[in-house]
């Protein structure tokens, strides 16, 4: 038979055959011996509450582009210029998500461009600006 060992203290219970509840010397604690049926009934429970978990299943295809997007996100925030992105890209199986992070991550091209542009017309008038200052005093 085998050994049950108290919940509360660890020590070995005196259980006897037929038993369904022991109290534990050490301490009092009295406990609910498992029985071959009441393991059943539990290994039934616990699959019939796994089989109707509220989580769907998630297939493995579509959890691995939701890892991939995750990372491509995290990558985009940090340097939307790293040349790697387009292959993670490419890596995704759904198409439509594809094309999305493509996009998104011309727009950041473009933007990034943009602000270049913008400080270098912003440097180019400042010099201009200086330029005529000095013209004028000297």
């Amino acid at each position: 038979m085998a050994v049950f060992q108290c919940k509360m203290c660890a020590a070995n219970l005196d259980v006897r055959e037929g038993d369904s509840i022991v109290e534990c010397i050490y301490c009092g604690t009295k406990q609910t011996i498992p029985t071959a049926e009441n393991e059943k009934l539990q290994n039934s429970v616990k699959k019939e509450v796994q089989n109707t978990s509220s989580e769907p299943k998630i297939p493995p295809e579509v959890e691995h582009d939701q890892r991939l997007e995750k990372e491509i996100e995290r990558m985009l925030a940090k340097d939307p210029q790293d040349h790697t992105i387009p292959i993670h890209i490419k890596q995704i199986k759904d198409a439509e998500k594809r094309k999305q992070l493509l996009s998104k991550v011309k727009k950041l091209k473009r933007k990034k461009l943009i602000r270049i542009l913008i400080a270098a017309a912003i440097g180019t008038a400042a010099l201009l600006l200086l330029l005529l200052v000095l013209l004028i005093f000297l």
